[in-house]
């Protein structure tokens, strides 16, 4: 079985660390302190998701990506909130690759163009369904380097219609459900709930 990465993520709110998605729990005050936690110990690579509403909460998150790259030594994958081409040089800077959620059409738009101007190497996509990956498969296969399911979805199928390498966020515990995750071949990286804890 070839490596597989194990990757925090964090969410940021309010210039704040947030728990979920729908959770906004503070789970550390210092964004910036928390990646260079992960980073010192073990995290093969790092997600930032911006979980904004404004412009201005935008920029601030965008600020704090920004001192996230000096003081992380492992990969970073960000994304939130893009809604131009604009938004996705300012989070790919220092990024290993910009993250576009393309459950919002506005992403299936921009994702061709963004990827002609920095390359599909620094185009990432997330997905919530596997109907998503169907539909916009072309897109996907020609304009991004890295697929972020948000759900396990069947994987196996998932690997059947493309070859990109796959991350899967998860809020599952379950260390059984987890390893089923991580033994899908088309999977290369796991995150979520319990690669963030920061116990482990």
């Amino acid at each position: 079985m070839s490596y597989k990465r194990l990757i925090p993520c964090i969410f940021i709110l309010g210039g704040k660390a947030v728990k979920w998605f729908d959770d906004p729990t503070v789970v550390s005050e210092d964004v910036i302190a928390l990646a260079k936690e992960y980073s010192d110990n073990g995290a093969d690579e790092l997600l930032v998701f911006d979980l904004s509403n404004t412009d201005q909460d935008h920029d601030e998150s965008i600020e704090l990506m920004k001192k996230i790259n000096r003081v992380i030594r492992i990969p970073k994958v960000a994304g939130g909130n893009v809604k131009r081409q604009e938004d996705v040089k300012k989070i790919y800077t220092g990024a290993k690759r910009a993250m576009l959620n393309f459950s919002k059409p506005d992403s299936q738009k921009l994702i061709e163009e963004v990827a002609k101007r920095f390359g599909k190497e620094k185009i990432a996509v997330s997905l919530n369904d596997f109907d998503a990956l169907f539909k916009q498969q072309h897109l996907i296969q020609t304009y991004s380097s890295q697929i972020v399911f948000m759900h396990r979805l069947d994987l196996n199928s998932v690997v059947n219609i493309t070859n990109i390498p796959c991350v899967v966020v998860t809020d599952t515990l379950e260390k059984e459900e987890l390893f089923k995750i991580l033994e899908c071949p088309g999977v290369k990286g796991l995150s979520g709930m319990y690669v963030s804890q920061r116990e482990i």
